[in-house]
């Protein structure tokens, strides 16, 4: 019967249908790049430098010599995992200060939500900048400022269910059974939220790889000779006269991973809320 609420929902959405078919081969790709590549992403041919699509060479290779489908399908791992490494520690973190906050009140969320507030005041990009200056351009370090600086809306989302779902019955009777606060807090209240946290998880993906992408192209992300989306399109801006085939393909595969993950977090969304859902058929 889930299984059948699923597809029927994902039917009256056919950009989530799209979305996830995408991401699937997406993931499918960047998993079995070594059974997909015939180069290594470093293998470099001096007499092949910027060659358009052939036998050989798929998708031509770059200003290097370097296969571009075999970087393309490697950066696609780079970008996905940083991604996800980062969106998994700023969903952590949110979920936990905005569940706190949430569920205790009192000065406990009046500190937690102003540190929130003047984080949302600092312009988080020219923050990353900083940071990566100061403390080095590796990918742990590009995953931990991403992820440390991206929690505050996930955080305030949380709270927000945390204060609708307190003050239900069944928080009252658990608590009337003597159930502690962290019983309370994360085997009764925060299951409540999964959905809300769901869909931000993919927005804020889709958030995340557009950040890395910015991060690599300015060189403060990625690092080279490691493949990413950013960095390639960072590379391919001496070439955008002569070889616009090497900035079209990770700006392609950008887009349409964005706007993938942004259509599977309405169909989410649509398919988690059933309200939602009722007030649209009832227009």
């Amino acid at each position: 019967m889930v299984w059948q609420g699923v597809a029927r929902m994902f039917r009256r959405n056919p950009p989530a249908v799209l979305s996830v078919l995408f991401l699937a081969a997406l993931v499918g790709m960047a998993l079995a790049a070594p059974l997909l590549t015939r180069y290594t992403t470093e293998e470099i041919d001096l007499g092949r430098i910027v060659e358009g699509p052939g036998r050989e060479h798929w998708l031509g290779t770059d200003e290097n010599g370097r296969d571009v489908f075999s970087r393309l399908t490697y950066g696609a791992r780079v970008s996905l995992s940083v991604a996800l490494a980062a969106v998994a520690m700023s969903i952590s973190l949110g979920s936990l200060l905005g569940a706190v906050s949430g569920y205790f009140g009192g000065p406990v969320d009046h500190l937690t939500m102003r540190l929130t507030d003047a984080l949302l005041c600092v312009p988080t990009f020219f923050l990353l900048l900083t940071v990566l200056t100061l403390f080095g351009t590796s990918i742990v370090n590009i995953v931990l400022v991403i992820g440390l600086t991206s929690w505050m809306g996930v955080a305030r989302l949380v709270r927000g269910e945390f204060l609708k779902y307190r003050a239900f019955e069944f928080v009252i009777a658990a608590r009337a059974l003597g159930a502690g606060d962290r019983r309370v807090i994360f085997r009764h209240v925060l299951p409540q939220t999964v959905p809300a946290i769901t869909v931000a998880s993919t927005l804020g993906v889709a958030l995340a790889i557009l950040t890395e992408s910015a991060l690599s192209y300015l060189g403060l992300g990625v690092q080279p000779p490691t493949p990413s989306w950013g960095n390639m399109l960072s590379a391919s801006q001496s070439y955008i006269w002569n070889a616009p085939q090497l900035a079209v393909y990770p700006g392609v595969l950008i887009l349409l991973t964005v706007l993938a993950f942004n259509a599977l977090g309405e169909g989410l969304r649509d398919l988690l809320d059933p309200q939602r859902e009722r007030g649209r058929s009832d227009r």
